[in-house]
């Protein structure tokens, strides 16, 4: 599977923190998983976590 087909897997989420007016946007740690499993992790507060760095390069291209 290429890099656009990957991505095109990916469903964006546009969210606000609780307290917080600004806009964010990401993704949902699980659905995440299922496509970039390397880029999410455990927390140590138990939670899975997100790590946007480890979005390979090749894939950035596909954006």
């Amino acid at each position: 599977m290429n890099a656009v087909e990957e991505l095109k897997k990916l469903k964006p989420k546009k969210f606000k923190y609780k307290g917080s007016n600004k806009v964010c946007y990401g993704f949902i740690a699980q659905e995440l998983q299922e496509v970039f499993p390397d880029m999410v992790g455990q927390m140590q507060n138990g939670y899975l976590g997100i790590y946007y760095c480890q979005l390979p390069r090749s894939k950035e291209r596909g954006l």
